[in-house]
C-alpha cells in the first residue's frame, strides 16, 4: 500500500493567530489544527544590572504555555531562552551584561503548535562601574554547589557604592544589586530568597528582582545584622556616632577618654524601635583597651571595643559577641546580657589564639571558625592573617586550634575578612584586602577563587542555593 504524504499548511489569521490545516496526497482536507492566539500586552523592565523581567497577557483562555526568545547585543538571530507553562505570564532573565540592550519576544505554545511571535520589546540593563570578577576553578568536582553571594566595596570611595553580587559555579555574574550609597558592612541571605543588606546608616531588604522591599532607618547599625526566629533583628549599634551625632571634639585631637559606645540591640523591624539593649561599656573595664587601638579614631571617637559580629543561639538563649579590639569572643545570657565566659586574650581561656578577629561562627558543639586578622599579633614578626577552627571546652577552661588555613599564598587582611564552613566540608574564605574569595578543601588546597579588580574588595561571602 502506498503511504500517504501528509503536508502541513498554515496561514496567519488577521488577529495574529496561527491557523493550520492538513492535506493528504489525494487532495483531501484533514482535521484543522486549533489556532493559537498571539500573546499581547508585552512589557519589560531591567532587574538590577544583570537581569530583565518580561510579562505578557495570554489570549488563549489559559490553555497556552509560552516560549521566550531573546536577541542580545551583536546578535542577528533569535534564541529561545526559556519556556513557561500555561497559567504563568512572566519570565525572569539573569546573567545579562550591564548597560546593554536586549530584545525579547514571546510565542504561545499549545500541544506543540506555536503562535506567531509578538512584536519585539527592548530592555536595557542598568549601568555598573564594577568590572566582572575573574573566576578560576582548580577542581570542579570539589567545589561545594551553589551561588557565591558577596558584597562589593570600593575601598577608595566608601561613601559612593552599595553593591551585592552573585557568581555561579561557571564564574558568571548572575545577579547584581547596585546603587549609589554608603559602604556595605553586612550581607545576609534570608530563607525566602531575599537579601538583607546593611549599608551606611540603614538596613534594607532586597528581593530577587533587586527591588527594595523593606528598610530600617531609625537605628544606625553596623557590621552584623541577624534576623531572629521571631522576626526581630539583632544588630550592633554605636549610639555615639551616626548621622545625628554631635561631635564633642575637633578632628585629630587625641583624647582616649572620648570613646565610641558599643551596644547590641534587638530591633522590631515594624515599629523600628529598640526592644532590648546590652551596653558593652558596662561589661568591659576601660583599662582592658588595646593601647594601639586607642590611637585609632572612628567618627571622632576612640574605637576601643569595635564589636563586629553577633550571633544568638535560640535554643540556649546565649549570645556570642566578637570584640575585635580586645581579641575576645564573649558568650552572654540573653536577653539580660550577663557574661557566661570569655574566649581570647584576658579571658577565661583561649589566650593568644587570634588577634583582632572577624566573624567567629559556631560550626558545631564546642567548635568555632574564626577569621584571625593577625593585626597587632606580634610586632616582631611579619603580619599575616589566617582562618582557624577552634575546639573549646568552657568547663575545662581549654581551647586549641584544630585546623587552620594561612595559604599559600600567605595573606594579610588587617581589616574585614570572613570565613564560613560549606556543606561539603570546604571553607569559604574572604581575603578582603587581597581582593579575592577562595574556597579551600579540608587539606587547605584551593578549589575555586574569585578575584576582584582593585580597588574593589569584598567583606562577607555566602554560598547559597540557586535562589533565583
Amino acid at each position: 500500500m502506498r503511504a500517504k504524504l501528509i503536508m502541513a499548511t498554515c496561514a496567519v489569521a488577521a488577529l495574529g493567530a496561527a491557523t493550520c490545516g492538513r492535506t493528504d496526497g489525494a487532495g483531501g482536507q484533514g482535521a484543522a489544527v486549533q489556532a493559537v492566539p498571539v500573546p499581547d500586552g508585552v512589557v519589560g523592565r531591567p532587574l538590577g544590572v544583570r537581569g530583565a523581567e518580561i510579562g505578557w497577557r495570554d489570549r488563549s483562555g489559559g490553555t497556552a504555555g509560552a516560549a521566550i526568545e531573546r536577541r542580545g547585543p551583536g546578535e542577528t538571530g533569535w534564541r529561545r531562552v526559556g519556556e513557561r507553562p500555561a497559567g504563568t505570564y512572566e519570565w525572569l532573565d539573569w546573567g545579562l551584561e550591564p548597560d546593554s540592550t536586549y530584545s525579547y519576544r514571546v510565542v504561545a505554545l499549545v500541544d506543540g503548535v506555536a503562535s506567531a511571535p509578538t512584536i519585539p520589546l527592548e530592555v536595557r540593563t542598568g549601568y555598573s562601574e564594577i568590572p566582572d570578577p575573574v573566576v578560576e576553578v582548580f577542581d570542579a568536582r570539589a567545589v561545594s554547589p551553589g551561588v557565591t553571594l558577596f558584597d562589593v566595596v570600593d575601598r577608595e570611595q566608601l561613601t559612593s557604592l552599595t553593591a551585592v553580587m552573585a557568581v555561579d559555579e561557571a564564574g558568571d555574574v548572575v545577579w547584581q544589586f547596585e546603587d549609589a550609597g554608603l559602604v556595605v558592612t553586612e550581607t545576609e541571605p534570608l530563607a525566602n530568597g531575599e537579601t538583607l543588606v546593611q549599608r551606611g546608616f540603614s538596613t534594607i531588604v532586597v528581593d530577587e528582582r533587586c527591588d527594595l522591599v523593606d528598610a530600617v532607618t531609625k537605628v544606625y547599625v553596623h557590621h552584623d545584622v541577624d534576623v531572629l526566629p521571631w522576626g526581630n533583628m539583632l544588630a550592633i549599634t554605636s549610639p555615639s556616632i551616626g548621622p545625628d551625632s554631635a561631635w564633642t571634639r575637633p578632628h585629630g585631637v587625641p583624647d582616649p577618654a572620648v570613646r565610641t559606645q558599643e551596644e547590641v540591640v534587638e530591633i522590631d523591624p515594624v515599629t523600628q524601635e529598640v526592644v532590648n539593649t546590652i551596653l558593652f561599656d558596662d561589661l568591659v573595664p576601660r583599662e582592658h583597651a588595646c593601647d594601639a587601638c586607642l590611637g585609632g579614631w572612628l567618627f571622632n571617637h576612640a574605637d576601643w571595643l569595635h564589636l563586629n559580629a553577633v550571633d544568638l543561639d535560640p535554643e540556649e538563649m546565649a549570645l556570642y559577641v566578637s570584640v575585635r579590639n580586645l581579641d575576645r569572643i564573649y558568650r552572654l545570657s540573653y536577653p539580660d546580657g550577663e557574661i557566661e565566659w570569655v574566649m581570647g586574650d584576658g579571658g577565661d581561656f583561649g589566650e593568644g589564639l587570634f588577634s583582632h578577629q572577624h566573624n567567629p561562627t559556631r560550626i558545631g558543639e564546642g567548635r568555632m571558625l574564626v577569621f584571625d586578622n593577625g593585626l597587632h599579633a606580634d610586632w616582631l614578626a611579619l603580619s599575616a592573617s589566617r582562618v582557624v577552627e577552634i575546639e573549646y571546652d568552657p568547663e575545662a577552661g581549654a581551647a586549641r586550634i584544630v585546623w587552620q588555613y594561612d595559604g599559600p599564598p600567605a595573606f594579610f587582611t588587617e581589616v574585614m575578612g570572613d570565613a564560613s564552613r560549606l556543606e561539603n566540608g570546604n571553607t569559604l574564605v574572604v581575603d578582603s584586602l587581597g581582593h579575592r574569595i577562595v574556597e579551600v578543601s579540608p587539606g587547605g588546597l584551593p578549589v575555586m577563587e574569585i578575584r576582584l579588580a582593585p580597588p574593589y574588595i569584598a567583606y562577607k561571602a555566602h554560598r547559597v542555593p540557586w535562589f533565583l
